[in-house]
């Protein structure tokens, strides 16, 4: 049962990971938060159901939900961050919080108020049992999809020009731009992946979950944000792990306890960190 749990937990983390990631991008490079992150993975994963129920294999869903939401990311960096950046630094974080109501709003009107369900052949799969252990085709394409996703962002940040790039304007935009970087590329750049990875993790949670409705993109925004305050703001690394013991803390007291307290469990763990370690568990 506990290493059953344990699958669960992991498989859901890697989706938390995926989302926290991409706010720790904007983070890093900017030292600023986006709240509309939790509104474009929202959006990223009804353009995923849109092209599902037009019967597009999953294939092709994923690439075109990444796509769209990472464009969308390009928007909201135009409209929130490069207008306002002599502006106060609450300015940015309050115009995300309404571009996120403006794309919660909006869905709501395109897609309407209520859960829809995922097309059943992208929730169901066949089932393996390895002992004990039980896994679904679904869960194992999850986390297939996450794991390849993080490596590739990895190897993006670490292993390409536009990568090293991003980290020399998290270190220093003013001296990164006199070394003849473009940091509005990069910026732009940043947002574009950070949207990207929140489309598939939109897709993959509402794949995990089956159902889909246009209010839970604040709602898994803020378990993202306790991911990244437990692993680290802006540390990569802090994402993926953060968001790992997320999934497994959260499937654990649900299985165990009771889900009622599951937010009061979670929410408590982040307040503990910003007291007493706001670094994070790799820090910033």
């Amino acid at each position: 049962m506990l290493l059953q749990q344990s699958l669960n937990g992991i498989i859901l983390g890697s989706i938390y990971a995926l989302i926290a990631i991409g706010y720790n991008l904007v983070l890093g490079i900017l030292g600023m938060l986006n709240l509309a992150h939790g509104d474009v993975f929202m959006i990223g994963a009804f353009i995923g159901l849109t092209l599902a129920l037009m019967g597009m294999p999953l294939y092709a869903v994923f690439p075109l939900a990444m796509l769209c939401a990472g464009l969308l990311g390009i928007v909201v960096e135009r409209l929130c961050f490069s207008p306002l950046k002599k502006a106060h630094l609450l300015a940015p974080l309050v115009s995300t919080i309404a571009i996120g109501m403006v794309l919660q709003n909006t869905a709501t009107n395109i897609w309407g108020t209520y859960a829809r369900p995922f097309p059943r052949e992208y929730v169901q799969g066949t089932t393996f049992h390895f002992g004990f252990l039980i896994i679904s085709t679904t869960q194992i394409v999850i986390l297939v999809i996450a794991v390849a996703l993080m490596i590739s962002v990895h190897l993006f940040i670490y292993r390409t020009k536009i990568g090293l790039a991003m980290r020399a304007v998290a270190e220093d935009p003013t001296n990164s731009s006199l070394m003849g970087v473009n940091n509005i590329v990069i910026i732009l750049w940043t947002f574009f992946v950070s949207s990207v990875l929140a489309g598939a993790g939109g897709v993959l949670v509402f794949m995990a979950f089956g159902q889909l409705s246009p209010f839970v993109g604040v709602k898994l925004g803020l378990l993202a944000m306790v991911a990244i305050v437990i692993g680290g703001m802006g540390s990569m690394k802090g994402a993926m792990v953060g968001g790992l013991l997320l999934g497994i803390v959260q499937v654990m007291n649900s299985a165990y306890f009771t889900g009622a307290v599951t937010d009061i469990i979670l929410f408590g763990v982040m307040l503990l960190f910003i007291l007493f370690k706001p670094q994070g568990i790799f820090g910033t």
